[in-house]
């Protein structure tokens, strides 16, 4: 009978996903309107939530073959650190519980200050790798972020050398009209990568974004969810007087953007 009490991941990304909805009148990134909104920072203010969050996006590509992840700034970045490091462990599980006394020969032990950095016993980033044992280093999968351009595109600008040639896994948070996400994988390609694929928290593009619009094979989502996205000339809610949210999404920019117009128009 314990399987009644078992848990699945879905079912438990289900609970998660439940608890970071809110309800109200909201601007999305893209200018739409909206009565639902997906807190995803609320995921990211957690380290082990983040964690189990980004575990079961890599095991849905442990067998890819991912040599590195990247993630458009400023909701990507985070995520793929995460998703870097449990695919990292998932293709390397034993790196987890080896000592650097271990996996290294005590003739090349490194002096304090010489640049290897170690967190939960295994190695997480390089400044010097000549220390770092041939398994490892191939074991250890960097994760990358794209950042914003003044023209709003993404662009890749720190490294670009570790990325060309390798077959890439591109992490969005959340994803709308995918915009963010295409000019990410664009960017990526752009300075070489291979990109095999991308994932998101929360797909809300009503299946408007397929790996045929990204010019991908494989775009998959932790969570689909359908949700209203008007403009603002169409939006209901504006039109009832329901108040826009000024905390979460963009409700405060936009509402700047409405006075400016009105204060030049006077």
């Amino acid at each position: 009978m314990r399987e009644k009490y078992l848990i699945t991941p879905q079912k438990r990304i289900e609970e998660i996903m439940n608890e970071i909805v809110f309800d109200g009148h909201f601007v999305y990134s893209a200018g739409g309107h909206g009565s639902k909104y997906f807190d995803k920072s609320w995921i990211t203010f957690w380290p082990l939530l983040t964690a189990e969050i980004c575990s079961e996006i890599a095991s849905q590509w442990a067998d890819e073959n991912v040599e590195v992840v990247v993630g458009p700034a400023i909701g990507g970045i985070k995520l793929a650190d995460r998703v870097a490091e449990a695919l990292t462990l998932i293709n390397k599980a034993k790196i987890a519980s080896l000592s650097i006394e271990e996996s290294i020969e005590e003739s090349q032990v490194p002096e304090e200050g010489d640049g290897i950095i170690i967190s939960s016993s295994y190695i997480v980033r390089i400044f010097d790798d000549s220390y770092v044992p041939e398994e490892i280093r191939k074991a250890t999968i960097p994760a990358l972020y794209t950042e914003k351009a003044s023209d709003g595109s993404q662009v890749l600008k720190r490294g670009m050398e570790l990325i060309e040639g390798k077959r890439t896994l591109i992490i969005e948070d959340i994803v709308n009209s995918g915009g963010s996400l295409l000019s990410s994988i664009l960017a990526c390609e752009k300075a070489g990568a291979n990109i095999i694929g991308a994932h998101c928290l929360i797909d809300r593009s009503s299946g408007k974004v397929t790996p045929e619009f990204l010019g991908v094979e494989k775009f998959e989502a932790l969570h689909l969810v359908e949700v209203d996205n008007f403009s603002a000339e169409e939006c209901p809610l504006c039109k009832a007087g329901v108040p826009i949210n000024t905390d979460r999404g963009h409700g405060q920019e936009y509402l700047n953007e409405i006075a400016a117009k009105q204060k030049q128009e006077e």
